[in-house]
């Protein structure tokens, strides 16, 4: 394996209960990632697939010079930004961190299907140890069965990009 954190993407096939959404509660996702600069253009921390769908997305952007993350469920469809953090104060560019963001589910049991569904019920954002501020939506502002239910598991997650969808400029 040969990973220099600038234009490459790790692939990750995950043990086959990830793909049940029946198996979704807690999920926890970390890594340490290189700060270039803030104000940077867009990157992908992690992309999560069932398949060839992208489920959930973790992602910065840059917005009038500030950098914000962003979680995006569904992203290469009509997803949704489900959560921002951020500005992103001076991280200490040129430096690596560890970035860590934790997920909860809870059941959902919709009209339209015969199987649940898992609703993200909190989503945090971490660097260094440091909680980031939401900014903007609110879980409060969304509807659960609208807005927030996953109708499946996991099955792949891509590090450092997109998966095999795109480039980090077509999403968003």
């Amino acid at each position: 394996l040969s990973f220099d954190g600038i234009d490459d993407v790790v692939s990750i096939y995950l043990p086959t209960w990830c793909a049940s959404v029946e198996s979704l509660s807690v999920l926890w996702i970390d890594a340490w990632v290189y700060s270039a600069a803030v104000g940077a253009a867009k990157a992908v921390f992690f992309d999560m697939y069932n398949d060839r769908t992208s489920v959930l997305r973790w992602w910065s952007e840059s917005i009038d010079r500030k950098t914000y993350i962003k979680l995006q469920l569904y992203p290469d469809g009509d997803g949704r930004v489900v959560k921002t953090w951020g500005p992103l104060s001076d991280v200490g560019q040129g430096y690596w961190h560890h970035i860590a963001f934790t997920l909860r589910f809870a059941r959902v049991f919709l009209q339209t299907s015969i199987s649940p569904g898992a609703a993200i019920t909190q989503a945090f954002c971490f660097i260094d140890g440091e909680l980031l501020p939401e900014a903007g939506t609110s879980f409060q502002d969304l509807n659960i069965e609208e807005d927030l239910v996953v109708q499946s598991g996991f099955t792949q997650l891509f590090l450092a990009g997109p998966g095999p969808r795109g480039a980090a400029s077509e999403f968003g």
